[in-house]
């Protein structure tokens, strides 16, 4: 009576698996590394980024030059001997400031670029996302991974290219509704 049992149990188990057995789930792959290089708007963030960049090193340069030139005159004897003592100490006091200020700099422009770095791939993750959706609803993907998520991935899973086109679209058409605005 056991073996009936649990032989009906089985199959019972068996026959209402047999649809889910049956449907196939398809998975396709993302390389969002990809996309935030290749995308337009990827191109466009990186070189927004780059001008910010620039703008910072050059700010810290011109500081940078200004405290060498400060640091030079106080290192040079012939000139230290022509000054009061006063006005030694001012320039010492002038060349400390400075330093601290360098300092803040540089520590206020990393932490700039750091947040402006984490916007920008914060904005690209969330265009991948909606491009992947658009493109799963369309082609029929039950899910798509990052393949930076994945071990090992077939290529012929890779779908990057259509999501690239698909966050061209959606970055065009920001873009258009922006400057009809």
């Amino acid at each position: 009576m056991k073996k009936h049992y649990l032989f009906a149990l089985l199959t019972l188990i068996a026959i209402a698996a047999t649809p889910l057995l049956a449907t196939e789930t398809r998975i396709a792959t993302v390389d969002f590394k990809r996309c935030g290089e290749e995308s337009k708007l990827g191109l466009n963030e990186q070189k927004t980024f780059e001008a910010l960049k620039n703008q910072v090193e050059k700010n810290i340069a011109e500081k940078e030059k200004t405290l060498k030139e400060l640091s030079d005159k106080l290192t040079d004897e012939d000139y230290l001997d022509g000054l009061a003592p006063q006005a030694e100490n001012e320039m010492k006091h002038q060349f400390r400031t400075l330093s601290q200020e360098y300092s803040q700099m540089q520590q206020q422009f990393m932490q700039a670029l750091q947040q402006a770095n984490y916007k920008i791939i914060q904005n690209i993750a969330n265009v991948v996302a909606q491009a992947s959706e658009v493109v799963a609803k369309k082609e029929g993907f039950d899910l798509i991974v990052n393949t930076e998520n994945s071990f090992y991935y077939s290529k012929k899973l890779d779908i990057s290219d259509r999501v690239i086109k698909e966050m061209d679209r959606i970055y065009e058409n920001e873009k258009s509704n922006t400057s009809a605005k």
